[in-house]
Parts: structure tokens; sequence; C-alpha cells
């Protein structure tokens, strides 16, 4: 059965998704664990076409983690989101940092 050009689409993030969201955050639904994924792809991507190191880049994403995590109501929220959020790093660094010019 062939899937639609949407679902197509989200295959590789529900692939990423799987792998980086093992422990769901509070507030954190599927859709918007996609929208998230998303963007970090988007931000890798243009990164990679403007010749910025991806560690230069999400420098910026590291910047916001930080501002965010304190605002986290427990400790457990707090490592939990550190956790994804260094997941999600590996993840972009494998796909992206890698790959062929």
């Amino acid at each position: 059965m062939p899937l639609s050009r949407h679902a197509h689409d989200r295959r590789p993030i529900d692939h990423i998704r799987a792998r980086v969201f093992i422990v769901s955050l509070p507030g954190m639904t599927c859709d918007r664990e996609r929208v998230f994924i998303t963007r970090c792809l988007r931000l890798a991507r243009a990164a990679m076409a403007a010749g910025i190191p991806l560690t230069v880049a999400w420098n910026l994403v590291a910047g916001c983690v930080d501002r965010l995590t304190p605002r986290l109501r427990t400790e457990h929220e707090r490592e939990t989101f550190r956790a994804i959020m260094q997941r999600l790093r590996s993840e972009l660094f494998q796909d992206y940092a890698i790959a062929p010019r």
C-alpha cells in the first residue's frame, strides 16, 4: 500500500522521534515532538547549506536549552529534557555532520 506524500515526508522524522523521545515530557504531544524535530532538521540543513559547521549552529540551540531547563518543574523533567536534547544532537550530527558535500 503506497504512502501518501505527507506520510512519506514524515517517515524520517518519526524514525528520529522514536529514537530521541524515549521518555515523554509533560505537554509534549507527538505532533509537538514532530514539529520540534522538523525545526531542528531545518536548522541543520540551513547551516550545512550556508557552510556553517553544525557545532556552531547547535550552540544556539544549546543556549536555549540552558535557559529553558531551569523552568521545568522537577529534577526528573530537567534530566529528561537534557537527555532528549543530547540524543537529538547525536542524531543530527550522525545524519548531517558526516554527510558528503
